[in-house]
């Protein structure tokens, strides 16, 4: 068995990420990561991103896209291939004001989404954080989405923290517990 390599989640340095990108990525190598999950298509080419990711000696382990950020999916997913990446990751289903039916029409996206990148190599996973745990009618928008999504598409990627502090238990949870992890 390997090492365990672990990436570190852009977003973290926020606008700089944009402003000073080799300056970014030459902190998380010398920090220690393996590599990044970063934006996608659109700041350079995946054969310049490539080049530099190499220069630090890191990999792109995953891809992050904001909820509605799929119109161009098919240029993500090149983008992501190029670059032997095979994660994808979604957080954020739209307008949770919306309640249950944000949830409900998120589901049928990422089912979609997930099985264009399934066909492509690629595992779509969603990321969650705190707001999906509002109670609609005595659900959660996790609950909903969990139970909509499909998981030979859709991988959870759960923010297990999350459940401590919320104090979320029950029968949800063990189902949580269940799911398919990644291979």
């Amino acid at each position: 068995m390997g090492e365990p390599r672990i990436a570190c989640q852009l977003i973290i340095f926020g606008a700089r990420n944009r402003e000073d990108l080799p300056g970014v990525l030459k902190e998380v190598a010398e920090a220690g990561y393996a590599g990044i999950e970063g934006g996608g298509p659109g700041v350079m080419s995946a054969e310049e991103m490539q080049k530099l990711l190499d220069g630090f000696g890191l990999k792109l382990a995953g891809v992050h896209s904001g909820f509605g950020n799929f119109e161009n999916l098919d240029d993500t997913i090149a983008y992501m291939k190029t670059m032997d990446c095979k994660l994808l990751m979604c957080s954020g289903v739209g307008d949770t004001s919306r309640g249950l039916v944000a949830y409900q029409e998120a589901a049928e996206t990422f089912n979609d989404v997930g099985r264009r990148c399934r066909e492509d190599g690629i595992k779509f996973c969603y990321h969650n954080h705190s707001w999906e745990f509002q109670k609609f009618d005595g659900v959660t928008g996790m609950e909903k989405l969990y139970e909509l999504t499909d998981p030979k598409y859709v991988y959870m990627c759960w923010d297990f923290y999350l459940f401590e502090y919320l104090s979320i238990e029950g029968v949800f949870c063990e189902q949580v517990f269940k799911v398919p992890q990644l291979s």
